[in-house]
């Protein structure tokens, strides 16, 4: 069923088969009651107008005027329970099926800045920046841009020195990498704005040094015994259990990032080859990486006897209905729970996420005499300078530079 096979539909007749639909998916009642508690006042609202066909524009307007939803406005979390919940209507509405989309935050500039906004995030497409590193810029944007408007600035070429200094002051409650990163994106926005001629100054210059030192706190990582009982505190018995242990393996054994391991596809697994390829979330470039005699079989493992049956291409799902694919947030919360429970010491400066165990991995790579170059390879780390950093953790490196105490005879 689309919008152009069937134009008209009741209300009553989508919200039954919707339902149906959601059932199939094995919604929870609890949740099944979200969904109609919110439905019910939507037929109401149709009632009330002694409409029975559902039409898009009404919903709408219910929505608008029951929940104070307006379009690219931000919302609460009740709204935006609501609004999915008449969304489920209008995707099979639409589409004839219920599809689970995880969507990008839509970033909002005020008016005035739109233009020059939007124009500089394409240049930066353009000269390769990644999706990833342009979604923080934009966020950047979104603060600067309305920060501007606070100071009732009307046009970009509004921008005075003393706006950018007081921005400064503005985001200075903001951790120091990201004022440091926020800095940097109004920085080469000015840059390119001075080069376009869209400002008759090089207001770049004008914009604060953030005072933050890159690569200031050592990487965390755990000593390799710690890693194995990391990985031994798995109950690997449930089908839970061989779903962490096989996220925990990749991370731990290959060093493959939280995003790679979440957006990981049965088309990324080649057992042909005995190797995992991806095209990588942080950098957007293509890896391979061999499918070592573990890993591998802690795939197969919960393939076979712990993964639910659904039908989405990613390896990894939520065993909760609907099953859909991971959240970053999930990773984090399956390696901390299980790096607590393995009785290791945990200091106060440890990561208990993921990414703890990739810095693992490298650390130990590098107590083997691994090549720098190889492990760069292996972690596609574009800078150099970034792999040099695991050399702060690797202590044989460091004894190997320590020098000699004179003795000096009195």
């Amino acid at each position: 069923m689309n919008q152009e096979q069937n134009t008209q539909i009741l209300l009553s007749e989508l919200i039954c088969t919707v339902s149906g639909k959601l059932l199939e998916q094995q919604y929870g009642i609890s949740t099944m009651e979200t969904y109609r508690t919110v439905w019910r006042k939507l037929q109401r609202y149709f009632d009330s107008l002694e409409e029975q066909y559902y039409h898009q524009d009404t919903a709408m307007d219910f929505l608008r005027m029951e929940y104070g939803i307006i379009p690219g406005k931000p919302m609460a979390k009740p709204q935006v329970d609501a609004l999915r919940k008449v969304q489920a209507l209008e995707d099979y509405y639409r589409h004839g099926d219920i599809v689970p989309k995880r969507k990008r935050r839509e970033y909002v500039y005020p008016e005035q800045f739109r233009k020059i906004f939007d124009t500089y995030t394409e240049y930066r497409l353009r000269k390769g920046y990644s999706t990833r590193t342009n979604q923080s810029c934009m966020l950047y944007l979104e603060r600067f841009g309305e920060y501007l408007s606070t100071e009732k600035v009307i046009e970009f070429s509004d921008i005075k020195e003393h706006h950018l200094i007081s921005f400064s002051e503005y985001i200075s409650k903001f951790p120091g990498p990201t004022i440091a990163t926020t800095l940097g994106a109004i920085k080469s926005l000015l840059v390119y704005a001075y080069e376009h001629k869209l400002i008759n100054s090089d207001l770049s210059k004008v914009v604060p040094k953030s005072g933050y030192k890159r690569n200031r706190k050592l990487p965390s990582a755990y000593s390799q015994d710690e890693v194995e009982l990391i990985l031994k505190a798995v109950d690997r018995s449930s089908p839970l259990g061989k779903r962490d242990y096989a996220i925990l393996m990749l991370a731990a054994r290959l060093g493959i990032r939280a995003g790679d391991i979440i957006n990981l596809k049965f088309s990324n697994l080649k057992w042909d080859k005995s190797c995992i390829e991806f095209v990588q979330e942080k950098t957007e470039k293509a890896i391979s990486l061999p499918m070592l005699g573990d890993v591998g079989e802690a795939i197969i493992d919960y393939l076979k006897y712990g993964r639910p049956k659904t039908d989405k291409k990613n390896v990894f799902v939520s065993h909760h209905a609907p099953f859909n694919e991971f959240l970053g947030k999930s990773l984090h919360h399956i390696a901390k729970k299980h790096i607590l429970s393995a009785g290791i010491k945990i200091k106060r400066e440890s990561k208990l996420g993921p990414h703890s165990l990739r810095h693992s991995l490298a650390s130990s790579l590098l107590e083997r005499n691994t090549p720098l170059p190889i492990i760069s390879g292996i972690f596609d780390h574009a800078d150099p300078g970034t792999t040099g950093l695991y050399l702060r953790i690797g202590i044989s490196q460091l004894r190997e530079c320590a020098l000699e105490v004179p003795y000096e005879t009195i």
